[in-house]
């Protein structure tokens, strides 16, 4: 990539981390206009005030070191006035302290502390060109992808707080946006109650195409994609999917339905992965296969190299072939159910330069 395509690219990753801070903030003073001597906001919406505002200091401290960083490795790029650091304090940072002070809510110090950045220019840097060797799997932003139920040559690609609707264009690299990126709780507002504004792993509802299961950390939620309402959650993992708990995964990674199987789907935690059978509405699911390493069982994604996987997606056009994300790259997988024979058929390749898609959306 030229140094010019490179700069635009830190450049529009910049503005966007400042849209979404903006957004946030703006979803929390709507909460907030409705507080009236005769009818105050209720603690359900002092609670989301705050993780809105949480969310709103997050992205605003990105923003800055973003800019930071811009000005140090591309001090020829255009980003706007020279103040926009003191900007983003005065019209980001002050006023979301000051709706915190407003409604007695305090400010939690981790907001403000990113061990990883994987926005910033230098950690974008080191992950494409491999330098000192792969980041910890922790360094990476929340990622998860998921076919449309509605609609099969549609899918859903969730990156840190945002999320966008592409159309996957199997076998090629036609794939374009169908839907912008937004932020996640912009599609899905029921997910601010919930505290789910990044997505680990997400897995249609097999008994309902409009619902799906949103995994967030160690909680998950069942959610009405098509009518924005928590089904049911958020609850920690472990304690509603048995299967999970024995399996000692208390955080997924990826979730890949069976092909074939509709009641039983491939899970992924940190190096592990079981085959689970669960059945929507009940908790009786259980372990069909492992937990077992991943790289043990899956020879294709042992020769690629992708000893943990961010995201897994069933292609549209072969439902025994996946996608399978990790970092930076990406292979395309015929997974072969119930044997050890998967093989890998594309890949892996930089999603960067092989998805136009995800690198319009900014989410490599």
């Amino acid at each position: 990539m030229s140094r010019r395509l490179e700069t635009d690219e830190m450049t529009a990753r910049y503005h966007q981390q400042e849209d979404y801070a903006k957004r946030f903030l703006a979803r929390a003073r709507r909460i907030t206009d409705k507080d009236k001597p005769n009818k105050p906001i209720t603690e359900r919406e002092r609670q989301d005030i705050r993780h809105l505002v949480g969310e709103t200091l997050r992205a605003a401290t990105e923003v800055r070191r973003l800019r930071r960083d811009i000005e140090r490795y591309y001090p020829e790029a255009d980003v706007g006035h020279d103040r926009a650091i003191d900007w983003v304090h005065d019209n980001l940072l002050v006023p979301g302290r000051a709706l915190l002070d407003q409604f007695g809510l305090e400010e939690d110090p981790e907001w403000m502390e990113q061990v990883c950045r994987p926005h910033g220019v230098w950690h974008y840097h080191r992950m494409r060109r491999s330098a000192d060797g792969l980041f910890d799997t922790n360094c990476e932003p929340a990622r998860a992808c998921m076919i449309d139920p509605g609609d099969a040559q549609q899918a859903y690609f969730f990156a840190d707080v945002g999320m966008a609707i592409i159309d996957p264009r199997p076998g090629s690299t036609g794939d374009f946006i169908v839907q912008k990126p937004m932020l996640i709780v912009q599609r899905w507002s029921c997910l601010v109650a919930a505290n789910i504004f990044t997505v680990d792993a997400v897995l249609s509802n097999r008994a309902n195409k409009h619902e799906a299961y949103f995994f967030s950390g160690e909680f998950y939620a069942l959610v009405n994609i098509s009518e924005d309402r928590i089904v049911n959650g958020p609850k920690e993992i472990i304690s509603e999917w048995p299967s999970l708990r024995a399996a000692g995964f208390k955080t997924i990674d990826a979730v890949l339905p069976h092909p074939y199987i509709p009641d039983q789907a491939y899970f992924f935690s940190d190096k592990m992965y079981a085959l689970v059978y669960y059945n929507p509405g009940e908790i009786k699911d259980s372990i069909v296969i492992g937990p077992k390493v991943i790289t043990n069982e899956w020879s294709s994604l042992r020769e690629a190299g992708f000893h943990y996987i961010d995201s897994a997606m069933t292609n549209p056009d072969n439902p025994e072939e996946a996608y399978f994300f990790r970092g930076s790259d990406y292979v395309l997988v015929n997974i072969c159910p119930g044997t050890t024979d998967d093989y890998i058929v594309n890949g892996p390749k930089l999603v960067h330069t092989e998805w136009p898609s995800l690198r319009a959306a900014l989410f490599y």
